[in-house]
């Protein structure tokens, strides 16, 4: 069977467009996908979003829209999400004084923002490094740039029926969006 040339040359349709600005914007296809078609499940999302990111006119210009990014502009991002800080806490009892809570937070290797009271007890703010926002954010930099070679799946399934490895294998896909 021949594979139709003409497609891949067509102009996006207004729904594809706002996908790619939406996958660019996000990274993630199943909510790009959600903003710019009518469906009516995540599963539905999801393969569209899977099948749009096979397409070569939609790859091209999810591309071209990367290669236009300015690597002064993407060093700018890195630095602010290696910057990027998450605030957590610490609970402790109520007959701890604040300086004593101050003190242990501190032996952690934290400096805490504030102490507020609560029916749990004593919360100690603190800020960390948000690791997930920075990887993430390094992540679709480097995909967007086309740094990262495509990822392959390579298993051998023996005792599956079809089913079991299609749901199998669509699970897989689902996580790596």
């Amino acid at each position: 069977m021949r594979k139709d040339k003409t497609k891949d040359k067509r102009p996006l349709s207004k729904k594809q467009k706002g996908f790619v600005a939406d996958f660019i914007r996000t990274g993630n296809a199943t909510e790009a996908v959600k903003k710019n078609y009518k469906v009516s499940s995540d599963a539905t999302a999801r393969s569209i979003g899977s099948e749009n990111l096979t397409k070569p006119n939609i790859l091209k210009e999810i591309k071209s829209v990367a290669e236009h990014i300015p690597n002064s502009l993407l060093l700018e991002k890195h630095l602010k999400l290696l910057r990027a800080k998450e605030v957590q806490r610490f609970i402790f009892p109520t007959r701890l004084k604040d300086d004593e809570i101050i003190d242990m937070v501190a032996d952690a290797g934290f400096r805490v923002i504030t102490i507020r009271p609560s029916p749990l007890g004593k919360m100690a703010f603190y800020s960390n490094d948000n690791p997930r926002a920075i990887k993430d954010g390094l992540d679709m930099a480097y995909k967007l740039k086309g740094s990262y070679e495509p990822e392959e799946i390579n298993m051998r399934f023996k005792g599956y029926t079809d089913k079991q490895l299609g749901e199998f294998i669509f699970s897989k896909l689902s996580k790596t969006k």
